[in-house]
């Protein structure tokens, strides 16, 4: 029936040339979808322990997971924007009640955060009962409103187990995906209590991350202490007071080297500036450990591992390792990871390595990584929306949602059921991404062509749009491609279906495609201005050895595709009577949208019952600006002008006040930004009752009570030592008694306060 079946095709399209007239050779069929491509052409992420060691079980760890008792989950706070100019976005707190107490400051910062951000935000509380309840209750919070969650602490943990392959091959893994697809079907056919099958609707509903320390206690740490520090850790990045290079390290070891240039490419649309490393050679555990230190906004290292670390090789089949312990020394300056490592993310193991990428450094916030074998695929549908803006939540979602669409196949469920997001899934990239990659193939390899100079075809090109204007930045060409075949690439500027005028041109002498550094050539385009890019082979070379790919030319409408034949132009529609694609793709640079910026991330500190005054500032957007507040609360006494951005008046309280600001700008539609502030407003200067009133008589009185007649001492002694003298005795004495009368009934000097 195959063999039938590619006849007939064959016969189709050499019908279909006779009729139109072409002497050319047919595109041979190559048949390899995204589907099949990913199942059988991508090596796996595995389990590599150079101690011998095996993925935790589930009978392993129930035996030392203490019971949990009866269900109970209560409603501990609830926050709500006081204004906002987007649609408020549900978002649930789900935290073990053992640890709310231990981590409630920060929870509550957190909460102000969030508010501030235009999150409609609930805290519950949630103490014993199994997966199926938490699952239950998560399904009546996303009817609610819900769209997005953390867990923080240790909450049910739902299993799931698997037997594919031939002969079938045991897994069983946590799985977080029942926490998100809230309306499938989990059922454990073999009551061992491990699901085994997912059917029904299994696209996610609600996106999630969770942030699991309990397992991390090399070095005597402690689940509260890194869940305080991640907290005030998370504050400060988002007050933009935690930067970073906004730099990409992609680092790919040696069983993805062949497609590790569109791998970089699908980074970049999130950073467009990058470090790549994928030499065979390069790529080892001392290098990937110099690199960490590097400054990168974000690290994708792709490499076999384990729980425990990662297990980079080299051609010789040689074996080097990059231990937890080494991740957590050597504080890693990044602040998100796409960790392609098998079970690294296996957050019910001690010490598993994802857990110290972002508890135990100065920077870490967020890990997206597996709990078993397997890792992401198809990295553009995750970098596009989170280069976009999106919560890093939001963009892991879109990416498990595409690939939930028309259910999963067993090469899917081996590849994607363990992935989960370690981190605050709310948190996204300081800095929109100001790349874009031009594709108007649809990813399919579904038919291949010769390169070669001994044909009458040549300059196989592709003509590209910009909706924006641009510079070129790099190419990338899937293909099969001979290291013996120089190859030169053309970049003309366009009749609107043809190539027109030659711009430039680039020597590629090794033939590799693969990824194309264009940036050095300077092109800029206006948006909307066609450009083509193509290739022609510079001597002739054996036989089927160098090949470009094709799509099915089903995705495009347009004629885009083309090439020469006899030095006449035609589009392959026009020469083959279908509308195949070139794979060949091109990153371009563009400005960022104009958005307003708030360009104030900090405030001085103020004394009660003195004058205070600052203007916020902003930049960019189209002024003028309105100012307003959207979450936490000023000190008593202190106002915000709306138009002006001026925080005036005289505070009337002590203490440290969270709020955060918003400016929005004049366009239409409007931007805004929000930033979160702090105010500390402190004790003036002989205030010694602390009243925020003085100094005044009751300042005098109190100190005449605390020094001769045994009354209590002043709140903050610093704030009593007026003459700023400490003198033998003590700190506070009848000098500075004398001073503060001369003070407030002679024109004496200011209380001054020293220490």
């Amino acid at each position: 029936m195959e063999i039938f079946k590619t006849a007939f095709i064959v016969a189709v399209f050499i019908i279909t040339t006779a009729v139109q007239g072409f002497v050319s050779e047919l595109p041979i069929p190559v048949g390899d979808s995204i589907t099949n491509r990913y199942s059988s052409g991508v090596t796996r992420t595995q389990w590599v322990d150079p101690s011998g060691g095996h993925p935790i079980t589930f009978q392993e760890w129930t035996t030392q997971t203490e019971k949990r008792g009866s269900w109970k989950a209560s409603l501990v706070w609830t926050d709500t924007p006081e204004s906002h100019s987007r649609n408020l976005v549900g978002f649930g707190i789900f935290i073990d009640s053992a640890l709310y107490d231990q981590v409630q400051t920060s929870i509550e910062l957190y909460v102000i955060d969030l508010t501030g951000e235009g999150y409609d935000v609930k805290v519950y509380s949630i103490c014993g009962g199994n997966p199926s309840d938490l699952r239950a209750f998560l399904y009546d919070k996303y009817l609610e409103g819900m769209v997005g969650c953390v867990f923080i602490g240790d909450l049910p943990v739902a299993w799931y187990e698997t037997d594919f392959g031939d002969p079938p091959s045991h897994a069983e893994f946590p799985i977080d995906l029942y926490y998100m697809d809230l309306d499938g079907v989990f059922t454990d056919a073999d009551v061992d209590g491990i699901y085994d099958t997912h059917t029904g609707n299994v696209t996610p509903e609600i996106w999630m991350g969770r942030l699991t320390a309990s397992p991390l206690t090399m070095d005597g740490a402690n689940e509260v202490d890194l869940l305080n520090d991640y907290f005030d850790r998370n504050h400060q990045y988002r007050s933009g007071l935690l930067p970073l290079n906004n730099k990409a390290l992609v680092y790919i070891d040696d069983d993805w080297e062949s497609g590790s240039n569109w791998w970089n490419m699908n980074v970049g649309e999130a950073y467009a500036n990058r470090e790549f490393i994928k030499n065979e050679w390069t790529t080892w555990s001392t290098d990937y450990e110099s690199r960490l230190l590097n400054n990168y906004g974000f690290i994708q290292v792709c490499v076999h591992s384990w729980h425990e670390g990662h297990a980079f090789k080299n051609p010789d089949d040689d074996w080097s390792y990059t231990y937890n312990s080494e991740v957590k020394g050597l504080q890693p300056v990044s602040h998100f990871y796409n960790l392609f490592a098998c079970s690294n993310a296996l957050y019910v193991e001690e010490d598993y390595m994802s857990g110290w990428y972002i508890f135990g450094q100065e920077y870490g916030l967020a890990a997206i990584g597996s709990a078993k074998s397997g890792s992401m695929l198809v990295f553009e549908d995750f970098y596009h929306p989170f280069g976009e803006g999106k919560e890093i939540g939001q963009a892991y979602f879109d990416w498990f949602s595409a690939r939930a669409e028309g259910g999963f196949e067993e090469w899917e469920i081996t590849w994607f059921y363990g992935m989960t997001l370690n981190g605050d899934p709310t948190l996204s990239i300081q800095q929109k991404s100001a790349s874009t990659l031009l594709q108007h193939d649809d990813g399919s390899v579904a038919y291949m062509m010769e390169l070669t100079s001994s044909s009458d075809l040549d300059m196989f090109n592709v003509r590209f749009t910009p909706e924006v204007a641009c510079t070129l930045s790099s190419v990338t060409v899937e293909g099969d491609f001979s290291d013996s075949l120089g190859i030169r690439m053309y970049v003309w500027e366009s009749d609107g279906i043809y190539p027109a005028v030659l711009i430039d041109s680039l020597d590629i002498p090794d033939g590799d495609l693969s990824f194309i550094d264009i940036s050095n050539l300077n092109l800029a385009y206006n948006a909307y201005e066609d450009f083509h890019i193509g290739f022609s082979p510079l001597e002739s070379a054996p036989a089927g050895t160098t090949w470009i790919y094709m799509d099915d030319g089903q995705q495009c409408p347009e004629h885009r595709s083309g090439l020469s034949e006899d030095d006449i132009w035609k589009t392959l529609d026009e020469f083959w009577g279908s509308n195949y694609n070139f794979l060949i793709r091109v990153e371009v640079h563009h400005d960022p949208e104009p958005e307003v910026a708030i360009t104030t991330l900090t405030i001085p500190a103020g004394e009660a019952g003195q004058s205070y005054s600052v203007t916020l500032e902003a930049t960019d957007g189209m002024p003028p600006y309105v100012w307003d507040i959207t979450a936490g609360s000023l000190p008593n006494g202190l106002d915000l002008d709306l138009v002006s951005g001026v925080l005036s008046g005289v505070p009337s309280n002590l203490g440290t006040f969270h709020f955060t600001v918003r400016a929005t700008d004049s366009d239409s539609p409007a931007t805004s930004d929000v930033q979160h502030l702090c105010a500390v407003i402190t004790q003036v200067c002989g205030d010694i009752d602390a009243d925020g009133m003085g100094p005044d008589i009751a300042d005098l009185t109190y100190l005449v009570s605390y020094l001769f007649t045994a009354g209590p001492p002043p709140p903050v002694m610093e704030r009593a030592n007026v003459d700023g003298i400490t003198e033998q005795g003590g700190m506070i004495n009848v000098s500075d008694l004398t001073y503060l009368v001369a003070y407030l009934f002679s024109g004496g000097p200011s209380p001054v306060c020293g220490s």
